[in-house]
């Protein structure tokens, strides 16, 4: 974890905290807007790489995406390569920003900070973690 408090840790920062731990994989939890308010779903971004034959970025999304779409019973946007994201361009791990969901959307945004919501996607977050470690 990069912070336990509501402070701000800069993106550079994040990444090299995590790059200094030599941390084994890095997600980094969101939560999605868009101007289309009817918008809901998870997403899961990474980083390209030309290297498919090792653990990756996009690897892990897949793992990620699996769980939180069959775990929050929600639309799946699928994985989405960005490579000008500073969090997964930086670490030298397997890195994923996971999208959890739509806060522009007024029934997603009341679902997405419930007790319920949250610990489903902290469950699901927990499994694909333990999933991508065994590969």
């Amino acid at each position: 974890m990069t912070r336990t408090d509501d402070r701000d840790v800069g993106l550079y920062t994040r990444a090299e905290i995590a790059n200094k731990l030599n941390a084994d994989l890095f997600i980094s939890i969101h939560h999605n807007a868009s101007q289309n308010t009817s918008a809901q779903g998870v997403m899961t971004l990474y980083y390209p790489t030309a290297n498919d034959k090792v653990f990756n970025g996009k690897k892990l999304a897949q793992i990620i995406q699996k769980d939180l779409v069959n775990s929050l019973k929600t639309r799946d946007w699928g994985i989405i390569p960005r490579p000008n994201l500073v969090v997964i361009r930086h670490t030298r791990m397997p890195a994923v920003i996971a999208e959890l969901g739509y806060m522009t959307n007024k029934s997603e945004f009341q679902r997405l900070v419930t007790d319920d919501f949250q610990e489903k996607a902290a469950q699901a977050l927990h499994s694909a973690v333990m999933e991508a470690l065994q590969q």
